[in-house]
């Protein structure tokens, strides 16, 4: 008796699909340029990179992007823009600390220690060490005051310039619209006039 062969049933194929035009289709995943930015994430990573007085241009490279798309997402997305608004003003609050702190003058305490032999009872030498404690004070910054006052209260700091004048200005009247009579009249008057202060002095 003849044996009967099973059919079997056509596999599918691997792979892209195509579409009744011979096309292949395209899978949604990857339909449009797929963004990389994660609100899970990124904004927590921006902040704390700003904050930590990185600039723009290294927080981007710390994200793995470039400094355009980092303005892109600032743009795009609200929750990125305030992240990146909060860590710069951390970075802004601990550098206006920082000068406040250099303009009034600090102090600190140093810790040295000091070595040195010396002779056991037998007459051996031994080290000892010695810790010493200094207190060190570093007094205010001149420019740092300056700088300070002038941007904290511009009205009472600024520099003012005062430029004396002394003498008279003179200025030449326009005499080319008179005629011989208004020249002679004018030329007795001004000769009367300075006949008049001469008198007087």
């Amino acid at each position: 008796m003849a044996q009967m062969r099973s059919k079997k049933k056509p596999t599918k194929k691997s792979g892209p699909r195509r579409d009744k035009r011979g096309r292949f289709r395209q899978s949604p995943q990857t339909v449009g340029r797929p963004t990389k930015y994660s609100p899970a994430k990124h904004p927590a990573q921006v902040e704390q990179a700003l904050g930590s007085g990185l600039t723009v241009s290294e927080a981007a490279s710390l994200l793995g992007i470039s400094r355009s798309t980092l303005m892109e997402w600032i743009e795009k997305h609200p929750a990125f823009s305030e992240a990146v608004t909060r860590g710069k003003a951390v970075a802004d609050e601990l550098v206006e600390k920082s000068l406040y702190t250099r303009a009034i003058g600090y102090g600190y305490t140093q810790t040295q220690t000091i070595e040195s032999e010396k002779p056991d009872k037998d007459g051996e030498p031994i080290l000892a060490t010695k810790t010493v404690r200094q207190e060190i004070i570093v007094p205010g910054d001149v420019n740092a005051q300056q700088f300070w006052l002038k941007n904290r209260q511009p009205a009472n700091w600024r520099e003012k310039q005062e430029v004396k004048h002394e003498g008279s200005i003179g200025v030449k009247p326009d005499l080319s619209g008179l005629t011989t009579e208004q020249l002679v009249a004018l030329a007795a008057e001004s000769k009367s006039r300075e006949g008049e202060e001469s008198e007087e002095r």
